[in-house]
């Protein structure tokens, strides 16, 4: 027997970035950082034993890298003819739905739709739908519209809702209706979380009070997991499979989104999605998008296709993502610098690195 040999962990999986790469654990819902060269020797070297592999990178600590790959379970030894029987990820991602996700942003006149949107919804049995509020509603309003969706075939509900309800309230909300899944209080006066028995209830200070607040690429929203993953590496990881009807009933792909495809108020969301340009967003999955592609946190951030850095390229990097991860740094990190100073985009859309100048601040950021 021998064990010289290595297999990752099939939910253990490498995603290289241009300066430094992450192993995605989508069972454990964590992921590492890693450097390129590791990552390299993880994709391209996979079936070659870890003596070999010390051998032929002699100038890469190869035996310290498995070391912490073993150390932290991701991958184990193996024994060379057992390799075979560890398959990889099937990285296929199906659903049995047209759609899977409804927003829905209310506003006043749009409460008079509500039989006619919960039976849109109905009948494409939609099984999550987020329920958007950007200004104050009443207790009375707020469950009306809760008690719409009880008998529907909806499963999940999210609510979004400005900070003006007390927290028996809530609670209250939560324990009568059991598709609550998830509440966020906006304009709250500080953060924090709890759990509602089948609930989650966020606080935050951020104040939405229009669809423009959507967008924001932030590290604490990254999703690490398996169903995830698997979406974003052949779809959009915002847009696949959402529909959404705004505060003045448009039905659109999502309420930011320019394109519109009706109004609920005399267009069917059948109808809606018959238009031939309804979908053309839903497979622009982040290994086609400039800059996100070269990005190590690609496959578990949620991309935005309404506010782009270039507008007009549909492949544009997201406009309110401020990583760069051709230095590796976040706005208000040490050293950040936008992307935008170290490249440009040319005539069909490209970003164009500047590698001489790229590789030269990361020698003083970073020393290599």
């Amino acid at each position: 027997m021998n064990q010289d040999y290595y297999k990752l962990f099939a939910c253990c999986v490498p995603v290289r970035g241009y300066l430094r790469s992450a192993v995605c654990d989508l069972q454990r819902k964590d992921y590492w950082l890693i450097p390129n060269d590791l990552c390299d020797i993880l994709l391209k070297d996979k079936d070659e034993s870890v003596n070999n592999l010390i051998e032929k990178h002699k100038g890469i600590d190869v035996k310290g890298y498995f070391e912490y790959l073993f150390e932290n379970e991701i991958c184990f030894p193996c024994d060379q003819e057992d390799l075979e029987l560890f398959p990889e990820l099937d990285k296929q991602w199906h659903i049995p739905f047209e759609f899977e996700t409804c927003i829905v942003d209310f506003a006043a006149d749009l409460i008079k739709e509500l039989p006619k949107i919960v039976d849109e919804i109905s009948d494409f049995a939609i099984p999550n739908v987020q329920l958007r509020f950007y200004s104050e509603i009443s207790q009375k309003e707020l469950k009306q519209v809760i008690n719409a969706f009880f008998n529907s075939k909806i499963k999940f509900i999210e609510l979004i809702v400005p900070n003006i309800f007390c927290e028996e309230f809530i609670d209250d909300l939560v324990l009568e209706t059991s598709k609550i899944r998830l509440i966020v209080l906006t304009s709250s006066q500080n953060r924090g979380r709890r759990d509602v028995e089948q609930a989650t209830v966020y606080h935050t200070e951020q104040v939405v009070d229009t669809h423009n607040h959507c967008g924001i690429i932030q590290e604490e929203q990254f999703v690490c997991e398996m169903r995830t993953f698997c979406e974003s590496t052949k779809f959009n990881s915002c847009l696949n499979c959402k529909v959404s009807i705004d505060v003045d009933g448009n039905i659109r792909n999502c309420p930011s989104m320019k394109e519109s495809f009706g109004n609920i108020r005399n267009t069917t969301i059948d109808e809606a999605l018959s238009h031939p340009d309804f979908k053309k967003y839903w497979s622009i999955s982040k290994d086609t998008i400039e800059v996100c592609k070269d990005c190590e946190y690609r496959h578990m951030c949620t991309d935005c296709r309404a506010y782009l850095k270039q507008p007009g390229n549909i492949y544009s990097q997201p406009a309110k993502c401020f990583y760069n991860p051709y230095i590796a740094k976040w706005k208000g990190d040490d050293g950040y610098i936008p992307v935008e100073e170290y490249g440009l985009y040319n005539e069909e859309g490209k970003f164009v690195l500047d590698k001489l100048k790229v590789d030269s601040l990361n020698l003083e950021l970073w020393g290599a």
